[in-house]
């Protein structure tokens, strides 16, 4: 799906982000996040075009996409960034934090359905 979305919007890489800590998820433990962190690295491996970003891991306190997105436009000042996510996270979009902040500094892109 991700090969898809790069070739569909000509994209010149994707970077996954995994989640460090969540607001509106169930408080998780750094080892899960770390987890899925290597899985995450291991599945995009042989793609020259994806790249991972340990940037929510290293966060403290509750991983905001607004505050991702601002670090990620530090990172990356002259780069326009996407943000990519599924169709049941849209739904929630009025809830998240910052939403402005989001659509300010990412064009989004949303799969139809879960991202899983």
């Amino acid at each position: 799906m991700a090969e898809f979305i790069r070739e569909e919007f000509k994209l010149d890489r994707i970077i996954f982000i995994p989640t460090g800590n969540p607001p509106h998820k169930k408080v998780g433990d750094l080892e899960r996040a770390q987890y899925r962190y290597d899985m995450v690295k291991l599945a995009i491996e042989d793609n020259p075009f994806f790249d991972i970003s340990d940037i929510e891991l290293k966060r403290e306190g509750f991983s905001y996409t607004s505050d991702t997105l601002k670090k990620m436009k530090e990172i990356y000042p002259d780069e326009e960034l996407f943000f990519i996510c599924g169709g049941d996270s849209i739904i929630q979009f009025p809830t998240w934090h910052e939403i402005g902040t989001i659509f300010e500094l990412a064009s989004i892109i949303v799969l139809k359905g879960p991202m899983y």
